[in-house]
């Protein structure tokens, strides 16, 4: 190979070599950019697209609903709503929560609930606040269930993450 060649090949080699680390480079520095102008000190969790994950058994006899919403009460505040629904009186009603923080690889939990419950009725509502870091995403397990005459029937729900200011 001449000494014309070689050098032009080189130069292709390096060049292809530079694209391939621009390539590498650019999706890496676009999530850093996309972190800090949200103000998130992590990147986002995987999985960010459903709304809410459920375990409730659609064969329940008196349990028939729980919701649970997460939200920010600024400055680094979460606050949880949440209600679990029966379709008839029931003897004891309840929701507990379980709050996560992601870590960036990871979810933690930060704090849970005492149960809030209520007795002879079809419903119970709640309302629970918890200072947490702004910055930070953060969702929330909820438990749900219902008593009658002895028998309980319990299901969970797992929030959306949310982005906490």
């Amino acid at each position: 190979m001449s000494k014309r060649k070689k050098k032009t090949w080189n130069l292709l080699k390096a060049a292809a070599f530079g694209c391939l680390v621009v390539a590498l480079l650019l999706p890496v520095s676009a999530q850093a950019m996309s972190v800090s102008a949200s103000g998130a000190k992590t990147s986002p969790p995987p999985g960010n697209i459903i709304v809410y994950s459920s375990t409730f058994d659609p064969n329940h006899k008196y349990l028939s609903d729980g919701v649970t919403v997460l939200s920010s009460g600024g400055s680094g505040t979460v606050s949880v709503t949440g209600k679990t629904t029966a379709s008839q009186k029931v003897d004891t009603i309840g929701v507990k929560w379980k709050l996560e923080k992601w870590t960036g690889t990871s979810w933690v939990e930060v704090a849970s609930t005492p149960d809030y419950t209520d007795t002879n009725t079809t419903n119970v509502a709640a309302i629970w606040s918890y200072k947490g870091s702004s910055g930070y995403y953060y969702r929330v397990i909820s438990t749900h269930w219902a008593i009658k005459s002895g028998v309980r029937e319990e299901g969970t729900r797992t929030s959306d993450s949310y982005l906490i200011n």
